[in-house]
């Protein structure tokens, strides 16, 4: 029984699915982002450059699976192109980690609407789709972050 128990946990432990860019994605500089696994990452998915072997600063996004993996699909590309953007954006250039919260929202806020554009524009997603990212987000995030994340405009 025990044995069963076991099994049944690991089985359980790992149903889920991670939905990452099907399609290389690149910083404003044209460099290719990384995408590791980092299962102590406790915010789901954060994006930074980080020193190469060879000294290089390369951009990362680092998802935890463990996290992440529970959303559906639609709000897993939410996230990712969220983190995508921070790049694109310019958002991690020269980054100053006394930024302060006002500012920190506004940055989160840009990388929140490009990421919605994106989906729209590019992935062509329907209403019922974003009501999907909509959904999870009331659960995940701040309310006022949710507001603005709505109000996106879709160009």
């Amino acid at each position: 029984m025990k044995k069963m128990m076991t099994g049944l946990s690991l089985l359980i432990s790992g149903c889920y699915t991670i939905y990452k860019p099907q399609t290389h994605q690149f910083d404003n500089y044209g460099q290719e982002i990384i995408f590791v696994v980092d299962p102590d990452n406790p915010h789901g998915a954060t994006a930074s450059y980080e020193k190469a072997t060879d000294g290089k600063e390369i951009p990362v996004i680092k998802y935890n699976p463990d996290w992440i993996g529970w959303f559906s699909e639609e709000f897993q590309n939410f996230l990712f192109y969220h983190e995508i953007a921070h790049f694109k954006l310019g958002h991690l250039d020269n980054w100053n980690p006394y930024v302060s919260q006002e500012e920190l929202y506004e940055l989160q806020r840009e990388a929140d609407c490009t990421s919605v554009i994106y989906l729209h524009n590019l992935l062509r997603y329907t209403p019922d789709q974003f009501m999907k990212i909509y959904e999870a987000a009331f659960v995940e995030l701040e309310r006022e972050r949710v507001d603005d994340l709505m109000a996106c405009p879709v160009k």
